[in-house]
C-alpha cells in the first residue's frame, strides 16, 4: 500500500517538475522576444534626456537675460522629466 502510494507521489512530482520545465521555457522564450524591443526603446534615452537638459538650459538662461527669476525652476524641471 505504501509503495503505491510513494510512486504515485514521485510521479505527481515528475509531473509537476515537467510542467514547470515548460513553463519556464514558455517564459524564457517570451522574454528574448520582449528584450530586444525593450532595449530599442530604451537606446534614445539618454541622447533624450541631453537634449531636454540643452533645451532646459537655454530656456533658463533667457529667463536669467530677462531678469524673470522662476522661482521654482528646479521643480518645473523635474516635472517636466517626469512626464
Amino acid at each position: 500500500m505504501f509503495t503505491k502510494i510513494i510512486a504515485w507521489l514521485k510521479s505527481q512530482f515528475t509531473k509537476g517538475k515537467s510542467e514547470m520545465t515548460e513553463v519556464v521555457q514558455a517564459v524564457e522564450t517570451a522574454v528574448e522576444a520582449i528584450v530586444p524591443a525593450v532595449e530599442q526603446v530604451v537606446a534614445p534615452a539618454p541622447a533624450v534626456v541631453d537634449a531636454f537638459e540643452d533645451a532646459a538650459a537655454k530656456i533658463k538662461a533667457v529667463y536669467d537675460k530677462l531678469g524673470i527669476d522662476v522661482h521654482a525652476w528646479d521643480q518645473v524641471k523635474a516635472l517636466a522629466k517626469a512626464l
